[in-house]
């Protein structure tokens, strides 16, 4: 069973890096290594000819920084670019393969529901604590716990309504208050600082898309997006 790290080849090099953490729904699921990039970004924009007006949050910077500010919805359009362009089913983490790579009940999740994952990070705190990098976890994932990040999960129901996106992690957001790490956020708010990760299904069978993903689909092709 695979739980490696792997980049998918795009036309103009390789896709974003991909960690697999364990079977979800009968299916292999793999998480970024790092939130969406700007650099991946730029690349989705220039396949899709968007302008630079059309970057809403995206700030100008290194590449390799997280990409800030990206819409719900926006997220989900570069991860149905990256479908497209691979032949894989990409979308945004569910809340709970978030919270497993996250490390959340650590000793539960990784050692005992999946003792591979477990083996790994142990492997990883024996190569040396002081070599991990600051933003990194003993699965290898970076970046969980610096900012908010959008996830797949949503609340709400089948009535058209706005869905309502479950945000995890913490950091640099104001306003509403969050509970232990979560934050609810509508679809098409764009918060400041607010971040996404990529997922993907590396095996297993075919996964419908939810209600709150059609929609989201819906809605950007009344926009024509």
């Amino acid at each position: 069973m695979f739980f490696g790290e792997f980049a998918d080849e795009l036309g103009e090099g390789p896709g974003p890096r991909m960690i697999g953490i364990g079977i979800f729904g009968g299916r292999l699921v793999a998480l970024g290594k790092h939130p969406i990039r700007r650099g991946d970004l730029a690349l989705w924009a220039a396949a899709r000819g968007f302008g630079e007006a059309s970057r809403g949050g995206w700030r100008e910077g290194d590449p390799n920084d997280p990409a800030e500010g990206l819409g719900w919805t926006e997220a989900l359009a570069y991860a149905d670019w990256l479908s497209e362009a691979t032949g894989r089913r990409y979308r945004l983490a569910e809340e709970e393969e978030w919270a497993l790579a996250a490390g959340e009940g650590e000793a539960r999740s990784w050692k005992a529901a999946l003792p591979e994952i477990g083996r790994r990070a142990e492997d990883r705190r024996r190569e040396g604590a002081e070599a991990e990098p600051p933003s990194g976890n003993a699965l290898g994932f970076e970046g969980f716990g610096q900012a908010w990040e959008l996830t797949l999960t949503a609340r709400g129901d089948l009535d058209g309504r706005e869905p309502r996106i479950v945000a995890r992690g913490g950091g640099r957001l104001p306003g509403e208050a969050c509970e232990r790490g979560r934050r609810i956020v509508g679809a098409l708010e764009r918060a400041p600082g607010m971040r996404s990760r990529i997922a993907c299904d590396v095996e297993g069978p075919d996964r419908e898309r939810s209600w709150a993903e059609s929609w989201a689909r819906d809605w950007r092709g009344a926009l024509g997006r």
